[in-house]
């Protein structure tokens, strides 16, 4: 089956009835997994291998960051999966955050406000911050 191409093998479990569900942020892992429907039946979730040009290490750590609980929107899945922006990009293009509720659009206008780097007025001013830290000594208070 090397030579077909995943979305024709999705489509032919389809057409037989297979369900097939779509990669999502909080039920996917790496490689595609069976989910129980009910009644004996079971379900194939799209697993992240199958988002075109997504690292293995993003996916990793978007599975590792969600052991705890699931995630809450697409910044949450930034801080807590600390994925690039770019990953977060393909995930919206393959509608990764449906199961939180965006279409693909809303995911992709929540990602354009997040940054890899740091906006240079928030380095500057976290420079300023540690300077002053080591330059003044805060006086301890006691109540007596």
């Amino acid at each position: 089956m090397g030579f077909y191409a995943p979305a024709q093998i999705v489509r032919d479990a389809r057409e037989h009835g297979v369900e097939v569900r779509p990669v999502d942020v909080n039920t996917s892992r790496w490689d595609c997994t069976l989910e129980s429907v009910g009644q004996g039946r079971l379900a194939v979730r799209l697993g992240f291998r199958l988002v075109r040009g997504l690292a293995n290490a993003a996916g990793a750590g978007i599975v590792a960051a969600r052991e705890d609980r699931p995630y809450s929107g697409v910044e949450d899945v930034w801080r807590r999966a600390g994925v690039p922006v770019a990953a977060l990009r393909l995930l919206a293009a393959a509608d990764a955050f449906t199961g939180l509720g965006l279409t693909r659009r809303a995911a992709t206008w929540a990602i354009r406000a997040l940054r890899d780097e740091a906006l240079p007025l928030f380095v500057a001013a976290g420079v300023e911050r540690e300077a002053q830290g080591d330059s003044e000594k805060v006086d301890e208070f006691r109540v007596t």
